[in-house]
């Protein structure tokens, strides 16, 4: 849980583009974590960089990576519900003007 945490922090002390290149791939696993502490903490951790970045990335990045993994093959319940509250944290910034 930890590691996720920091992750989002180096995300958001270095920026978009740090994260984009170096930690994306590795901050998305929350999303597949057994652990709901894990899972959680990276969805509240969505919300603060969906805050810091803006409407853009979270249209263009998050979005379709959470969606992404819900359409995953075999995935239960539990990672689909991570998958629908994870869209749910960035909703607020994002604004329904812009997902229509």
């Amino acid at each position: 849980m930890v590691c996720f945490e920091e992750i989002a922090n180096l995300g958001l002390h270095f920026g978009q583009d740090a994260f984009n290149k170096h930690l994306e791939a590795t901050f998305f696993e929350y999303l597949t974590k057994t652990a709901a502490s894990v899972r959680n903490m990276g969805i509240n951790m969505s919300s603060q960089l969906a805050q810091k970045y803006g409407p853009d990335w979270a249209t263009s990045k998050y979005i379709d990576k959470v969606i992404e993994h819900y359409n995953a093959d075999k995935k239960g319940y539990n990672y689909r519900m991570c998958c629908l509250k994870s869209l749910a944290a960035v909703m607020p910034i994002v604004g329904k003007e812009v997902i229509t």
